[in-house]
């Protein structure tokens, strides 16, 4: 199945470092908010991490949200929201989790419960410019790695609602950071189907012959056998007129008159 993303709201944190995140676009649901240090979104230093939700418009209940990741700890953790609430306490959640040893699994959640609707599956190695992405068509809900589906299922807990992003660390602060966050309506994509030649034949008179090439369909000749011969259909035919040469040539022995 494809999907047509179209992005609303981009936030590459370049700017002056700042704790919460820019109150035009970002709100924080409880006490532990993001930041932005040396143009990354990292965590809040006190609480090991934080969340917020995005709030600069009203994006569709088709939506999808994805993050970039520029650092990732060895016991760290990456979610991004679909269809929450403001708190964040609904909603679907695509979690990546560090199984500490560099690698990481992915899994879908309900927000609410955090129990997992899907997965987990294990995604190797975790790497600088890695992308997490969740989006929710309809019903059905779907997670991808670096732009490979990995999940998906079908659930209808909720219908629309905001996207978000959470990340928690251990150790240090920049343990866990986001160089990009993306959301947007998303949509089943159009399929293109083959063309084919239109056939500018009167079919009533001609019945409809063509060849198939690579599903192109091309109209070549009549198919066989053809149409009755032409008849002419004039109500008043001419009559032939007029006085005509006539053969006066006497009949000889070598030819003609001779």
């Amino acid at each position: 199945m494809a999907f047509v993303f179209t992005p609303l709201f981009t936030d590459n944190f370049q700017r002056p470092n700042e704790e919460p995140l820019n109150p035009a676009n970002w709100s924080v649901p409880g006490a532990a908010d993001l930041a932005v240090v040396s143009h990354l979104c990292v965590g809040q230093v006190s609480t090991g991490g934080g969340v917020e939700t995005y709030k600069g418009s009203v994006i569709p209940p088709d939506q999808y949200t994805a993050a970039t990741l520029n650092q990732f700890g060895l016991t760290s953790e990456l979610d991004v929201f679909i269809r929450a609430n403001a708190a964040t306490t609904t909603g679907y959640r695509a979690t990546l989790l560090a199984n500490g040893d560099g690698t990481g699994s992915v899994q879908l959640d309900d927000a609410a419960t955090q129990l997992p609707l899907a997965g987990p599956v294990l995604i190797g190695t975790i790497s600088l410019g890695d992308v997490l992405e969740t989006w929710a068509v309809g019903t059905s809900i779907f997670v991808s790695y670096n732009g490979a589906q990995v999940l998906s299922t079908t659930n209808v807990l909720y219908a629309s609602g905001r996207p978000a992003l959470r990340m928690l660390f251990t150790a240090v602060q920049t343990d866990t950071s986001v160089s990009l966050f993306v959301t947007g309506s998303v949509a089943n994509a159009v399929p293109v189907l083959p063309y084919s030649e239109p056939d500018c034949r009167n079919y009533g008179q001609f019945p409809n012959n063509s060849v198939n090439v690579n599903q192109t369909l091309t109209y070549t000749v009549p198919a066989h056998p053809s149409y009755v011969a032409p008849v002419d259909s004039r109500v008043a035919k001419p009559v032939a007129s007029g006085t005509y040469p006539q053969n006066s040539r006497t009949p000889g022995t070598f030819g003609p008159g001779e």
